[in-house]
């Protein structure tokens, strides 16, 4: 079954759909949709795309508003849109002016929970700015004119959204993700209407994409809905079935990339620190990557702790070191570019503690194979850890939480124990099968779309990725017309420029 026909399946009725085009030149995602439109399409379905003409200030994918980005998402969209022969309506983005004031002294918490009518405006902005900068610790002050104007432009697209879809009155809406500014403004604009969506995103390799109804991507009861329904309805026999979870395991502990880019590829195999003593009781504690997660909901708010460094600040402030004990804090690589965030672990380093840098070769899976025990917040080296026969201790919120397959503190003052305890077990693998089949499985297979890896693929043979920069055609063309004309077109773009600046130093 294909992805339309999933969605037809639950909603036989549909006859017009919309779409928001906003991601257009991250891979894969806006050539979903042209896929998706496409079979609507041949179903005799109508709809209509919502679209950018510069209107979204300071988006995900042009945070600057340059005017070569802009012109590149507008042409590959117009140039996608023509390769699936869409009949259905183009209505640009009209946005009124919001004001949009922060108090002085307000706090990330207190703005998180900042709501404009049904619209979580304050997670949909910090999701945008924590990814934006990679930075999972933000102060509200450090970027309080981009917040501003986020929040502002987030409102005037809700309000967008919920005139356009009570008048039009789709039947369906698809857009991609929904935990960013504006997708999550359309998302709950479409809650705030009425009207059923579908969210999109990658699948269970480069060559898949998933639809999600009604909810985000990170909805861990619709996560968990659909890895039981994986696994259930599976038409693979079950050793089969626990045969493709074993391989995901084992691709994994080898750096294969699955549905994202893998993250120990440039790791030394086999590389465990200098000072390595099989002698001692190794404890490994693997850091996540915090800043996807950490403005999603409130779901995705631990009980025990707010964030890994608090965590680790409980942890080594108790007494936790009986014996020979030695405990190495693995920074994840993703996590490079967090320098606050990798600066404020380092502190922790001492004589049993040995922190491992983002960018060092040693293994991650080195470490995991050696450990007498794993520590977690949330990483999926703690479901891992467990397939491996490793006593796993998870401290944060997960996808596989329920599973029953680590440790799950119910209370801080539980947490030292069970790291100390050197008799506690590993929990039993079986529900790591049901996690990895479902990773491993998850999505439908693109029929139009070529993928040629996670970042790069055609569609209909053209790459919509490559669509040249506005400078980048200014400098073709001097070659390919008379000098007087190439001239002109020069002047009109900083002409251009000029105005497109003015016009956003005023709106703002």
């Amino acid at each position: 079954m294909n992805g339309i026909d999933s969605i037809l399946a639950k909603y036989p009725l549909v006859r017009k759909v919309a779409f928001f085009h906003s991601h257009i030149l991250w891979p894969s995602h806006f050539e979903t949709e042209l896929e998706l439109i496409e079979k609507f399409q041949e179903r005799g379905i109508t709809g209509v795309n919502f679209v950018c003409n510069d209107a979204l200030k300071s988006c995900d994918l042009n945070a600057t508003s340059d005017i070569n980005t802009c012109s590149k998402c507008m042409q590959s969209r117009k140039k996608g849109l023509s390769l699936a022969k869409c009949t259905f309506k183009s209505i640009p983005i009209k946005l009124e002016d919001y004001t949009f004031d922060l108090s002085k002294d307000i706090t990330v918490g207190e703005f998180r929970s900042i709501r404009y009518k049904s619209f979580d405006v304050g997670y949909a902005v910090l999701s945008t700015i924590v990814s934006r900068y990679r930075d999972p610790y933000i102060t509200i002050d450090k970027y309080r004119e981009e917040i501003e104007i986020l929040a502002k432009n987030a409102i005037a697209v809700y309000e967008f959204f919920s005139e356009q879809l009570t008048r039009i009155q789709p039947d369906l809406v698809i857009l991609f993700n929904g935990r960013y500014t504006y997708t999550r403004a359309l998302l709950r604009a479409c809650e705030a209407v009425g009207i059923k969506f579908f969210t999109h995103e990658r699948g269970a390799n480069q060559g898949k994409y998933m639809l999600f109804e009604n909810t985000l991507p990170h909805d861990i009861t619709y996560f968990q809905q659909c890895m039981n329904e994986s696994w259930e309805g599976s038409t693979h026999p079950v050793p089969q079935r626990i045969e493709i979870a074993k391989k995901f395991y084992e691709d994994r502990s080898k750096g294969k990339s699955q549905s994202w880019f893998s993250f120990t590829e440039n790791q030394k195999a086999g590389l465990l620190p200098a000072e390595w003593n099989a002698n001692n009781y190794n404890v490994v504690l693997f850091l996540s990557s915090e800043d996807e997660f950490i403005a999603i909901g409130d779901k995705w708010i631990s009980p025990l702790f707010t964030n890994q460094l608090e965590g680790l600040r409980y942890i080594f402030s108790k007494q936790c070191d009986p014996g020979n004990f030695k405990y190495y804090i693995r920074i994840h690589p993703n996590s490079r570019t967090a320098a606050e965030f990798v600066k404020n672990v380092c502190r922790f380093e001492s004589n049993r503690i040995r922190i491992i840098l983002p960018d060092s070769p040693i293994s991650t899976y080195q470490l995991l194979f050696n450990a007498n025990k794993v520590v977690t917040f949330g990483s999926s080296v703690g479901i891992e850890a467990t397939f491996w026969g490793i006593p796993s201790i998870n401290l944060g919120v997960s996808f596989y939480k329920q599973l029953d397959v680590t440790y799950n503190p119910p209370s801080r003052e539980s947490v030292i124990p069970m790291i100390t305890d050197r008799k506690l077990p590993p929990k039993n693998k079986s529900g790591t099968y049901k996690y990895a089949y479902h990773l491993s499985t998850f999505g439908y297979e693109f029929e139009v779309y070529r993928s040629d890896s996670l970042m790069s693929g055609t569609y209909r043979g053209y790459n919509l990725q490559a669509i040249p920069r506005l400078s980048q055609i200014a400098f073709s063309n001097h070659i390919k017309r008379p000098v007087f004309i190439n001239r002109l077109l020069m002047k009109a773009e900083i002409i251009l420029r000029y105005y497109l600046h003015l016009k956003r130093t005023v709106s703002r």
